[in-house]
């Protein structure tokens, strides 16, 4: 694969950076090379969306530094990137959380059964119905 000249030399500098630093975020990776943040990132994901030659950017996790601020790890290998468990709801100063410790997934599902059990009217009057029509929803 053809990559640019100024490009080719940028992913190497973050290489060297990698292998000195082990798995790193991009701040870091940023600060050692002396490459914006922004461009830094941009360059990983261009690198692992395109497959340039030589060692992969694997995504090594996440950092837990605080309950908003996560970013991924990187590091250089081969491997497949690492599995990361889902994101869970974190307090707001701005909204209170109705249901905190649950995924957003389990969260959404709850939502779901609720209307699910909503639309179920176990005890309709059958003579109403049979008199009036059917009940407006």
């Amino acid at each position: 694969m053809t990559v640019m000249k100024k490009e080719a030399s940028r992913i190497e500098k973050i290489r060297a950076a990698l292998r000195k630093l082990g798995p790193s975020t991009t701040g870091a990776i940023a600060r050692a090379t002396g490459i914006t943040e922004k461009e830094v990132g941009g360059l990983i994901r261009d690198a692992r969306k395109k497959a340039y030659p030589g060692t992969r950017f694997r995504k090594a996790g996440k950092t837990r530094e605080g309950c908003i601020n996560m970013s991924w790890l990187y590091e250089l290998s081969d491997e497949p990137d690492a599995v990361v468990s889902p994101v869970r709801f974190q307090p707001s100063r701005r909204k209170a959380i109705k249901h905190p410790g649950m995924t957003r997934q389990e969260s959404e599902d709850k939502k779901r059964r609720a209307a699910l059990l909503r639309q179920i009217k176990p005890f309709r009057d059958p003579f109403t119905e049979a008199f009036y029509g059917r009940a407006a929803a």
